[in-house]
Parts: C-alpha cells; structure tokens; sequence
C-alpha cells in the first residue's frame, strides 16, 4: 500500500463508527423519488439527479467534455410467463464499459420496482463481479422495502477492465402476469454531506470530477425485467393477379381471394405484355444516501464507507 492508500485506510477507521448515524441523519432529509417504481409496466429512463441537486457544481453540458466517459448498463432481461414462473429469480448485473478506466472508489444507489422482491447471493445482496474484482465491497439494505440500497466499494489501483461491476438477485412476484415490466436503474443522491461517487484515486482533480460528472449525467441506461405480453392471433389475405394474351387482342383475367371469397374480373384492353405477378400482404397482428451500514470490524467495508462519507469540498 502506497502512503496516500494508509491515509485513506485509517480515516476510513476514524468515521466508521459514527458512519449509520450520520448518514442516517441525512438520508431522512431526502425526499427523492423512485423512477422505477411507478409500477406502470413501463422502461423507466435514467433521471439526472446530479445535476439538478444544488449540492453540485458540475453541469452536463461541462460533463460533456470529460476525456474519460465511462458507461453504466443494467441488464435487459425478457421472459415468457412461462419462463418466468419456472425460474421466478433473475440475476440482474450492473455493467461498465469504456475505453479509459480510472475507477477506485464508487458508491452507488441502485433502484427497482418494489414489486420485485432482492434475494442474497450468498451471504449479502450485491454479488462482486469480474470488473471489479479486486474491490473491496460494503452494503446497506435498511432500504429495500422502499426499493433502493447502497453499495459502495474501493481499490488501491484503479480499475481497467469493463464487464460487469456487481450483480443483484430479483425475485418475480408470484402474481406476475403475461406484459408486466419491472424497471431496474441508479439514483443519485446527493442531500449535502454524503455523496454518491464514481471516481478515481485523484478524486478532486478536474479530471476525475469530469469523470464522475459525466456518469451521473449521461452515462447510466437503466434496465428491467420484462415478461413478453401473449400472442395474439391474425388473419393473412393473399391477393393473386394474372393477366394472359392472346394474338391479336388482350385480355386481362383478374382473380382475388381474401379468405373464402373468390372474385374474377375479365375485359378486354387494346394492348397488353404479358406479366405475372404475385404478391401476398400481411395484415399487422391485432394487437439518499440512507448510509452505509458497515461495520468497523471489516477494513475493506469501512474502506468503502468512508468514500461515500466523503465531505464536499466547496
């Protein structure tokens, strides 16, 4: 470990143990809404927070010039209602992706649609993946009967590898029926002493500021759990057209079928080529940071603890 990691290792230590307490304090002052949780079987868009909150400095449109532009994706998962009721629990992964990664410490909010209920994989609720491999993680789950929780992790390297950072396990309702959607996204929070990060080692350079700015922005595609709507039946007319010549005056035989009736049209014309042609047409189908709860105990939590705790500098 390099010095400035010791450093951030022992403050971690020092704030642990008044960590719920505070960020609890402030969690309750937040009043934010839960964009997945409209329960209107419909995709819900990622709703930028951050710049909206008078807690930061930054705009999208300065985010917009960051030289690292990171990417977060939430899987897309669609299902039979068949498929559904057979395997009712779903691993959803919250992925990253860009060309220049400078990650070491993050702490996010994922979001859901409370009809969903968050199984553990394991022994907690947010499952470690390959991109973030080397982190060390910390959770809170006081929240999940309102449909968020906080995760939070850190490294003394910066990550440099994309694919998925964590995953959480959702349980389909017993009641889900053929059309439901249940949206799955991130929300920033923000209310003044804690913060959600995305950042790297140098997390006040400009750079990094940029970095996460433009995460929270514009960089996040929310996902869902979808269960594809029944089948519906339609009806396909099939419309023939021959047209024959004869030597020396032409006459044109149209006959057509839609269905079980059959209508022949024959009259004369002066002049004619003859062509055949068929075509069959398809009728369309009727168609808050609520804290970290980490024990001081555990180092790697409390290392994750104290970068979602991190005062803003003004």
């Amino acid at each position: 470990m390099n010095k400035n990691t010791l450093k951030r290792v022992f403050s971690a230590l020092a704030v642990s143990a008044v960590a719920v307490s505070t960020t609890s304090m402030f969690a309750s002052a937040e009043t934010l809404s839960n964009p997945c949780d409209l329960q209107d079987n419909k995709e819900a868009a990622y709703v930028d927070f951050y710049s909206t909150s008078p807690n930061t400095k930054i705009t999208a449109a300065e985010a917009a010039n960051a030289e690292t532009k990171l990417n977060i994706t939430i899987d897309k998962i669609d299902l039979t209602l068949e498929q559904a009721k057979a395997n009712p629990v779903q691993t959803v992964n919250f992925n990253l992706a860009g060309e220049e990664l400078k990650i070491s410490t993050f702490g996010l909010h994922p979001i859901w649609d409370t009809r969903l209920t968050v199984e553990k994989s394991g022994l907690k609720y947010v499952k470690r993946q390959d991109a973030f491999s080397e982190f060390s993680f910390g959770e809170d789950v006081s929240n999940l009967d309102k449909g968020y929780l906080t995760v939070t992790g850190m490294c003394d390297m910066e990550a440099n590898s994309t694919g998925s950072m964590f995953s959480i396990n959702f349980r389909i309702p017993d009641n889900a029926k053929a059309g439901d959607l249940y949206p799955i996204g991130i929300r920033y929070q923000n209310p003044g002493n804690t913060m959600d990060q995305f950042t790297g080692l140098k997390y006040d350079s400009e750079a990094c500021m940029l970095m996460e700015a433009y995460v929270f922005t514009q960089g996040i595609t929310n996902g869902y759990i979808k269960i594809q709507p029944e089948a519906t039946s339609s009806s396909t007319s099939s419309t023939t057209t021959t047209t024959t010549t004869t030597t020396g005056a032409a006459i044109d035989t149209t006959t057509t079928t839609t269905g079980k009736k059959t209508t022949t049209t024959t009259k004369a014309k002066t002049t004619a080529k003859p062509k055949a042609t068929t075509t069959k047409k398809q009728d369309p189908p009727k168609t808050g940071v609520a804290g970290v709860g980490i024990a001081t105990a555990g180092l790697a939590v409390a290392i994750g603890t104290a970068f979602v705790l991190r005062k803003k500098e003004d």
